[in-house]
């Protein structure tokens, strides 16, 4: 109703036309890519299929963001930080409503929410993420602002679109992480860099620009010229040796998935972290190798632990981790034990003890984990709970070796103990 009212309508037919006719040709195509994300479906199918899912199918992206609201109350002034969703979700991946094992397990976790502006509150608290709220919407008010008579008639129609396009991109970024991706939030930047510079030249007095910078005392503008460009520069080099290290680690990566752990594999993510030492993913994949390394020269159980010990220092929710690491501390106690060093056997167990606490907060669901509670009680000779541990192990995953182990062990030790066979109680 604004548009027609200040517009002729021939003016804005011939605007709409283009998107119109795109849609109208292109609306029902799909593309020949099959999964990995591909489109091979049309938008009205991809709706329907929406429609008609499985909490499985989409309770993931419910719960990181549900979940991600439980994160913000506790860590509400300056969040848990940057790129740190990844780290701290394992923690409350059932404070608000439980995860699926499809969308979050011992071997997979989200990296981000699956909300835009959930993030910027999860990952800046409260203050940073009304700021980065405030950008849009200021953003979008300028191009409400210039939907006015006059700054229709000096810049036509491009601000209500530029404006109309962001508030598209916000309200997808309410239910999608497109912010995160490459294209999106180049074209959010453009957009409103579009926006500001046409409301500058309507109400130049409203706008805090350039101008004012030169206004500055001759000795500030070097100082701020200095500064911008010390930022830019520092991003730039950052995100080169961000890319550089990643590539290294993909490469790892291929034959991590391979199930190759070996000295090429260890070489491998070690030059990763060498490249670029704050990316908490290459770091994750350090502790992977140091846990399942078969090269050709074994790796000390104690050289393993200490490099695993490192990783969870920066990540101690990493459900993999607690089971790898909780893993080695076993096979550290039971080596102690056979050499006869008490006093290092039972610190390898408290540590151990640690970890099987850890993991029932992040991985109750799994056998893992009490397959390591199952093993951890044995060692201790808490043969009754080993019992139970092993057989709730086995109700998750019937042929798991270690639980099946660690059942007949138990079962044996306490018919012996008892003088006859002993049952489980279902």
């Amino acid at each position: 109703a604004l548009l027609l009212e200040r517009c002729r309508p021939t003016t804005l037919i011939l605007c709409l036309l283009p998107a119109v006719l795109m849609i109208a040709v292109f609306g029902g195509g799909q593309s020949p890519v099959k999964g990995a994300h591909g489109l091979n479906r049309s938008a009205a199918e991809q709706m329907g299929a929406l429609a008609s899912s499985s909490w499985d199918e989409i309770g993931g992206r419910v719960a990181y963001n549900l979940n991600g609201m439980a994160i913000t109350k506790d860590h509400w002034f300056n969040g848990v930080g940057l790129g740190c969703f990844f780290s701290i979700y394992p923690a409350y991946h059932n404070a608000v409503v439980s995860t699926p094992t499809n969308s979050y397990n011992i071997m997979a976790r989200p990296q981000r929410n699956h909300d835009d502006l959930m993030q910027a509150f999860t990952e800046m608290g409260i203050p940073g993420g009304v700021s980065y709220m405030a950008l849009v919407l200021t953003a979008l008010m300028m191009a409400w602002r210039l939907g006015t008579a006059e700054g229709v008639r000096q810049m036509g129609l491009f601000p209500l679109f530029g404006g109309l396009s962001l508030f598209v991109v916000s309200v997808n970024a309410l239910m999608d992480f497109p912010m995160q991706l490459p294209v999106c939030p180049a074209l959010a930047c453009m957009l409103m860099g579009m926006l500001v510079a046409q409301y500058r030249t309507v109400y130049p007095a409203a706008v805090w620009g350039w101008d004012k910078v030169v206004s500055l005392p001759r000795l500030m503008i070097p100082l701020v010229a200095t500064l911008w460009l010390a930022i830019m520069s520092w991003v730039l080099w950052d995100s080169y040796w961000f890319r550089v290290g990643n590539q290294t680690l993909k490469a790892a990566m291929v034959r991590i998935y391979q199930g190759v752990n070996d000295e090429i594999t260890l070489q491998l993510v070690n030059q990763a972290n060498t490249v670029y030492p704050l990316d908490p993913r290459i770091h994750e994949h350090v502790s992977v190798v140091h846990a399942n390394f078969r090269g050709a020269q074994a790796l000390p159980t104690e050289e393993r632990i200490k490099n695993m010990e490192w990783v969870m220092r920066g990540d101690p929710w990493g459900p993999n981790h607690l089971v790898n690491l909780a893993g080695q501390y076993l096979s550290l106690a039971e080596a102690n034990v056979n050499a006869g060093n008490i006093p290092a056997a039972n610190n390898a167990l408290a540590k151990a003890e640690d970890m099987f606490t850890r993991l029932q907060r992040v991985g109750g669901f799994s056998h893992f984990t009490w397959g390591i509670g199952a093993m951890l009680r044995l060692l201790q000779g808490r043969n009754v709970e080993a019992l139970e541990f092993a057989a709730k192990s086995l109700a998750i995953q019937p042929d798991y070796a270690p639980a099946q182990n660690a059942l007949a062990v138990a079962k044996q030790r306490l018919e012996v103990e008892a003088g006859g066979e002993v049952k489980l109680v279902k």
